[in-house]
């Protein structure tokens, strides 16, 4: 708007928004409250995609065990009839010798 106008709103009694001059917005409106901790939470994840492009996946909190990983196979072959070929990455729990 031009320098003009701005002075024909302060004449009527108005700011540039064309509201009454002394208005704030949101006076009078509720604030929310948040009532968290902020303490943070830890969730993992170790998923699997079958052949027929199916995704399997289990969700776990704590570190990444022999035993996660074992329990993770043993319900996948329970929920599979063919082979299971796993491709890993070579984490340290998916070494030979694991201890469960």
């Amino acid at each position: 708007m031009s320098r003009g106008g701005n002075d024909l709103l302060r004449r009527r009694g108005r700011d540039p928004l064309g509201l009454p001059l002394g208005h704030h917005l949101g006076t009078g409106r509720a604030h929310p409250v948040v009532t968290a901790t902020g303490a943070r939470h830890a969730l993992n994840m170790i998923s699997a995609v079958t052949a027929q492009g199916l995704l399997r996946f289990s969700t776990y909190t704590g570190p990444f065990t022999a035993a996660v990983f074992i329990d993770f196979c043993t319900r996948l072959l329970g929920d599979t009839d063919g082979p299971v070929y796993l491709v890993v990455d070579g984490h340290p729990v998916e070494r030979p010798g694991w201890q469960a």
